[in-house]
């Protein structure tokens, strides 16, 4: 099902239907998915209408007995696994039968509010010129025209839900939007920009507990290992210093002239740090200044400085490269 760009309501059915789909062609994550699965299936036990109960098991009419067995069944069948849930768009509970496709709208009350708005967000992500209508709409309907509160509430939204499935073009499109709509905080990517961590470096999350991780030990010696392949593999300069490498992983400053030369292209710089802050987690999270440290840490090989835009929005297909990266990135 694609994404309805007209329909502004929160609505269970309309997420779940998008969500299905994503879920269904491996474009989004198991643990979201289990997440909208489960609590969508709480909110419609709780404010819905089963289609059918135990008044079909035990009619006396044979076709609705049919019915209901022929349903059960196959829900039993599907149910032992998240995949299964998400291909039939039904499921049981205590005996009644209930529909995923059922109006249910959602609204500031409810207490995963934030989360089913968060979600309908991410549907404009193909067509961001609807989502200032959007948000027009349900800065009248939810929050009765207080700008301040929905600006408020928007800063919140991606704060939480950025990094977790909020797409950076989604991201700066309503943070435009904010600006002239209430909010006094600024987000550009110059110096007024609202900072949200004080890192200036990737710092590994063991140094708060061995504050000589770098110095010596296993850990540095992995660490020489992963900047010979990076080297060896093109993704850094082989004019780089191994000191220099250590300095971007430790919790000062990087000083300029030691930022680590990235032979790379764009989006394998953008690989590489999102695979130490997201997937392996071994470097403190700079939450939405991810972009900025890595401007603290590295440059191109022409010296040139990156800019947020170039590393944000890089695209590339070459999967044997972000392969090879990860396996280097691995031995960290």
């Amino acid at each position: 099902m694609a994404a309805n760009y007209n329909y502004y309501h929160i609505d269970i059915a309309d997420i779940w239907q998008f969500e299905r789909l994503l879920f269904l062609k491996d474009k989004s994550s198991f643990e979201l998915s289990q997440k909208i699965i489960d609590k969508a299936e709480a909110l419609i036990i709780e404010d819905g209408e089963a289609s059918f109960g135990i008044n079909y098991r035990d009619s006396q009419d044979k076709n609705e007995r049919e019915y209901y067995n022929r349903n059960q069944k196959q829900y039993a069948e599907a149910c032992n696994t998240l995949k299964g849930r998400f291909q039939i768009e039904f499921f049981f509970n205590k005996g009644s039968c209930f529909q995923f496709d059922k109006t249910i709208l959602v609204n500031r009350d409810n207490i995963d509010f934030d989360f089913w708005f968060a979600l309908k967000l991410r549907q404009y992500d193909t067509k961001i010129t609807k989502i200032n209508d959007f948000l027009e709409y349900q800065l009248e309907k939810s929050f009765l025209r207080n700008s301040k509160n929905f600006s408020d509430f928007m800063e919140l939204i991606i704060r939480q839900y950025q990094m977790e499935f909020l797409n950076d073009k989604i991201v700066d499109t309503v943070k435009e939007w904010i600006v002239p709509h209430g909010s006094k905080k600024q987000f550009s990517n110059k110096g007024n920009r609202k900072k949200f961590t004080n890192l200036k470096s990737f710092r590994l999350k063991e140094i708060s507990t061995n504050p000589n991780v770098l110095k010596i030990g296993e850990n540095r010696t992995r660490l020489k290992v992963v900047f010979e392949n990076l080297k060896s593999n093109d993704f850094i300069s082989k004019e780089n210093a191994f000191d220099n490498f250590i300095s971007i992983f430790d919790k000062g400053e990087v000083k300029k002239k030691k930022r680590i030369i990235w032979s790379g292209s764009n989006v394998e710089l953008q690989w590489f740090v999102k695979y130490l802050v997201y997937e392996s987690q071994i470097v403190e999270d700079p939450k939405n200044d991810i972009w900025l440290v890595t401007i603290h840490c590295f440059v191109g090989e022409d010296q040139k400085e990156y800019t947020i835009p170039q590393l944000r929005d890089a695209k590339g297909k070459k999967l044997e490269r972000q392969k090879l990266l990860k396996t280097i990135l691995s031995e960290m």
